[in-house]
């Protein structure tokens, strides 16, 4: 399940994580036209015309690096602290000299593109014009893609990759989940899961870049029967291949891992986990900012020196914290990418742009409040769906299997921080929000309709759970 919503044009933007293509495509929906005829309009015109005079130039410069190399620019330093997937998550380091976006830029780069307005421009247009991967001039592959298509199958081949992420782009698939069918099916390839009548004459060799696109190709045309196994996700091909193959899904609630390892950053780990939609590294900020050491206050919360292996109070605050911001920022359909340039000028510039745009009079209390009332309804939903703490846990190769490279021996001890989540939370022993959490956070008309707020309110959260 990778089908992906796709921007229109060979430099837009896709929508996709979750299968949300997918969605469209059961309800008979092809695509969606948008023409607008009106500009649009804001509470107070002048100051959004002062602020952006203000902020555009400092933006453009303090993001020279995302523009120069996008954004996989930093694939050497996260190989490097053990955060980027190698083979299938099994071991921590491999060459990655040729998917850097430094390599990019000297080879394939012919410019940087631009959301609308945006004065950071960390999208590529790349054009390879030699060898069998030879193609037009498109968008080219961001870190995620660089991680989950290269360095997770082993494939250290910059043009490679880039033909894998063309062959995404249309098909319209989620490159992160494409690449972990990828990786998923190398890994069972080698262990003999995958039946020569499974793979009428496909093979699916590590660091084998033929194969990678043959396994695309596959699934993004739902073609033969590996194809229509890897279609359904790779927790589902693990599951319908049953035995060991259920260890080499790499996914939290059903959704795979992006490229970032919770065996760098316990924080990681928690948000993975508690994350609405599974593994989403954008639900919290914290691979940035732990796993380097430290994190900036953001004008929201105090500076602070981080340990990134420590079940520490530092690595919980970052993600209940950031987890609020960052539902804030999904609905106002901001770029997360902002909170690097602006740093501690973070909170007081989207409270007063929030005030300038729609007038709205938000305190950094309401701010933070709002999100927190966001991530709570999500989480109820899933409540209703049957989602509990036994969802609230990684897959085996995080808990189990020990890496070599920058994270060596580093296992995530996320257990030691779960129950402490939950208790900062309000919710209970089975990660379900109190009925006095939904009453707090004028979410209590959730109970009419049916949705049970935590099984034993009376019952504390750091206690024993109930027998």
């Amino acid at each position: 399940m990778s089908a992906a919503i796709m921007n229109d044009g060979v430099e837009g933007r896709a929508a996709g994580r979750c299968a949300v293509g997918a969605v469209m495509g059961s309800k008979n929906l092809k695509a969606v036209s948008v023409i607008g005829t009106k500009r649009a309009s804001y509470a107070d015109d002048d100051a959004v015309k002062e602020a952006v005079k203000k902020w555009m130039k400092p933006m453009h410069i303090d993001t020279a690096g995302f523009r120069e190399f996008g954004t996989s620019g930093g694939v050497a330093t996260v190989e490097a602290v053990g955060d980027m997937p190698v083979k299938n998550w099994s071991i921590g380091n491999t060459d990655i000299t040729n998917i850097t976006g430094q390599s990019m830029a000297a080879k394939i780069l012919k410019k940087p593109y631009h959301c609308a307005q945006c004065p950071i421009g960390c999208g590529r247009t790349v054009h390879v014009t030699e060898g069998e991967y030879a193609s037009i001039e498109t968008g080219g592959p961001e870190y995620e893609t660089m991680g989950m298509l290269g360095s997770n199958c082993l494939i250290n081949d910059l043009k490679a990759v880039q033909m894998g992420n063309e062959l995404c782009n249309r098909y319209g698939l989620d490159t992160i989940s494409a690449g972990s069918a990828v990786s998923f099916a190398m890994e069972a390839y080698e262990a003999g899961l995958l039946s020569e009548e499974l793979l009428e004459g496909k093979k699916a060799r590590w660091g084998n870049a033929e194969d990678m696109i043959d396994i695309i190709k596959a699934l993004g045309l739902r073609e033969g029967k590996l194809g229509d196994l890897l279609a359904n996700g790779v927790k589902r091909a693990s599951k319908m291949l049953g035995g060991l193959a259920e260890e080499m899904s790499v996914d939290v609630k059903g959704l795979e891992f992006p490229a970032h390892d919770p065996r760098a950053s316990v924080a990681t780990a928690l948000q993975y986990v508690t994350s609405t939609r599974g593994a989403d590294h954008l639900n919290s900020f914290t691979s940035d900012f732990t796993v380097p050491g430290s994190t900036p206050g953001f004008g929201f919360m105090p500076p602070t020196e981080m340990e990134p292996y420590e079940p520490s109070d530092a690595n919980l605050n970052i993600v209940y914290t950031h987890q609020h911001v960052m539902a804030m920022m999904d609905s106002l359909t901001g770029c997360k990418f902002v909170i690097f340039p602006l740093q501690d000028n973070f909170m007081p510039n989207m409270l007063l742009w929030l005030k300038d745009v729609t007038g709205w009079e938000m305190t950094q209390e309401d701010f933070m409040k709002t999100g927190e009332r966001l991530f709570n309804l999500k989480r109820m939903y899933q409540v209703k769906c049957g989602v509990s703490r036994k969802d609230d846990v990684l897959p085996p190769k995080m808990t189990k299997r020990r890496m070599t490279g920058g994270a060596a021996n580093h296992i995530p001890n996320v257990a030691a921080l779960l129950d402490r989540y939950y208790e900062l939370r309000g919710w209970d022993y089975y990660g379900i929000p109190s009925a006095d959490k939904l009453e707090d956070l004028g979410l209590s008309w959730l109970l009419d309709l049916g949705f049970k707020a935590g099984i034993n309110d009376a019952y504390s959260c750091n206690s024993e759970a109930p027998v």
